[in-house]
């Protein structure tokens, strides 16, 4: 199992390895190769979960990821690119056209906590704590993504999805509607998942 608290040691060359393989893995679509693991560093071997953001002139143009994830980071980051390309439904697929003019992003997920049973105000404190933490940190580039699940649907705010609220009451009201879960509702049953990240674009 992934470790929820880890974290890795990039290098420069582990991160444009990783933003190599993100740029091939859409190029090539579904005759991108299979990877040789033993062919990267030991780091980018790792199991550890992502999200891969595409934009054009600075529009989003699809993504894909998610915050708990049983791969190497060399392969999710394959696996996420093309999703985020092809299988996002949100938008049409990417054709050869618009591919060179993608602007790629992947967001490294570390520190995943799992929260069940929460209330919603037990939710919101978690969040405004941890992004409290966060301003503290000397660590700046690691910054918070917060995730929502009921039944069958997620939704996820990144880090820069995050920056464009003040409030974690407005964080959690438009996740509760990208799940269909009412203004007022709130289930027991909701998993937050609240994780720290690295972006390398």
């Amino acid at each position: 199992m992934p470790n929820a608290n880890l974290h890795l040691d990039l290098t420069l060359k582990d991160k444009q390895m990783l933003l190599t393989t993100a740029r091939h893995a859409i190029q090539y679509g579904l005759a991108y190769p299979r990877l040789e693991l033993s062919k990267y560093s030991q780091v980018l071997q790792q199991q550890c979960p992502c999200f891969v953001i595409l934009k054009e002139t600075n529009q989003l143009r699809g993504s894909s990821g998610c915050s708990q994830n049983q791969q190497p980071l060399i392969q999710n980051v394959a696996q996420q690119a093309f999703n985020a390309a092809f299988k996002d439904k949100c938008f049409r697929p990417v054709n050869h056209i618009e591919e060179p003019i993608l602007h790629i992003s992947i967001a490294i997920v570390e520190n995943s906590q799992k929260y069940c049973n929460q209330t919603e105000k037990e939710v919101i404190k978690l969040i405004a704590a941890k992004i409290s933490s966060q301003l503290k940190s000397k660590n700046a580039e690691k910054k918070v993504g917060i995730q929502l699940k009921h039944k069958n649907f997620q939704a996820t705010f990144l880090p820069e999805k995050c920056c464009e609220h003040d409030s974690p009451d407005i964080f959690i009201q438009q996740l509760k509607k990208a799940i269909g879960v009412e203004k007022d509702e709130w289930f027991q049953t909701i998993e937050t998942t609240i994780f720290r990240c690295e972006v390398i674009d």
